[in-house]
């Protein structure tokens, strides 16, 4: 006599996945402009102009780069420029160079001297 064997198909393990933080850092680099939201689950490098939001682990805002919407991430440092929206994250450092015309909503604050916030 013969039996049938049951057979199920397990899930794909989410192991196949490299988790957030083994991923290299998305660069947008200072010749592209982008309209929309830009949303990572790991660190995001901003050297161009991004025209909407920008949701990350971390996000670095650099020196002539340009954010027109809010920001969302654990940790947040901004060089260039952020305009409208919110800066929302646990950690927010805004170098010399930086331009602030936004909210900012944060744990702790580092502002250097010669920073623009409004």
């Amino acid at each position: 006599m013969f039996s049938k064997a049951s057979k199920t198909m397990a899930p794909p393990s989410d192991s196949t996945k490299p988790a957030a933080k083994n991923l290299a850092p998305t660069i947008i680099s200072g010749d592209l402009r982008i309209t929309g939201d830009v949303i990572g689950s790991g660190d995001i490098q901003v050297d161009g102009i991004i025209e909407g939001d920008v949701h990350g682990r971390s996000i670095t805002v650099g020196e002539g780069a340009e954010v027109h919407g809010s920001l969302s991430a654990d940790s947040v440092r901004v060089y260039g420029t952020v305009s409208g929206g919110t800066i929302k994250a646990t950690t927010v450092t805004v170098a010399k160079t930086a331009r602030i015309i936004s909210n900012i909503m944060h744990q702790t604050l580092s502002i250097e001297s010669g920073a623009y916030v409004e």
